[in-house]
């Protein structure tokens, strides 16, 4: 009841009804990251505004996956793609909060489409010779994002490149460079209140 990030506390920010409309866009971004993982952020700028479309997408994948569920053969895809819109359902549909994206909220829904994406690779020529060169790609992609993460400095440097319109970010940046770097944290600072006139910490 008393969180103000997410839930009830939330709602005073953005209420349900337009979080799910967001939350229709937020989807086909972790669609592409788990297809295409690259470039990832640690934070996200989605654009508030949404249409139909978005929604009519989703939908059809939805009924896809009922259909697919209903098919000897492909019954297991067609649960997966289910599966996958409900274990992201509890973080991105009617629950509103503050941070509409985030990437550690595929954990779950990662899970359906890992098996989703092996019953189909299972039906490929040569798919030990594919499974083997996804693992190097993804593997590189891992080590490379490994290294985003070897500082804070790194790591909301690579988030600023990403989402340049958030205050927040500007102001780990600005908190990151103040351990080690203090001549480079006011621009930072600043440049997070010039976004957000009313943020308290980067005042202080």
């Amino acid at each position: 009841w008393n969180e103000q990030t997410v839930g009830i506390g939330a709602a005073d920010q953005m209420n349900s009804l337009r979080y799910f409309m967001v939350e229709t866009r937020v989807a086909y971004t972790y669609l592409r990251l788990l297809f295409i993982p690259y470039p990832q952020s640690l934070e996200y700028e989605i654009p508030a505004s949404a249409g139909i479309l978005p929604i009519l997408g989703i939908a059809a994948m939805i009924a896809a996956g009922w259909w697919l569920s209903k098919r000897e053969g492909w019954r297991l895809p067609g649960l997966c793609i289910l599966a996958f819109f409900v274990l992201l359902a509890p973080t991105s549909s009617f629950i509103p909060s503050i941070d509409v994206a985030f990437e550690h909220r595929l954990y779950l829904p990662m899970l359906a489409f890992a098996l989703f994406a092996a019953y189909l690779l299972s039906f490929a020529r040569g798919r030990t010779w594919i499974g083997l060169a996804l693992a190097c790609v993804l593997g590189v992609l891992t080590v490379r994002r490994g290294t985003v993460w070897s500082s804070d400095i790194a790591l909301w440097e690579d988030t600023v490149r990403h989402a340049p319109g958030k205050a927040r970010v500007w102001f780990n940046l600005g908190g990151a460079y103040l351990k080690a770097d203090p001549e480079k944290a006011g621009p930072a600072l600043l440049r997070a209140l010039e976004l957000e006139p009313d943020f308290t910490q980067a005042l202080y």
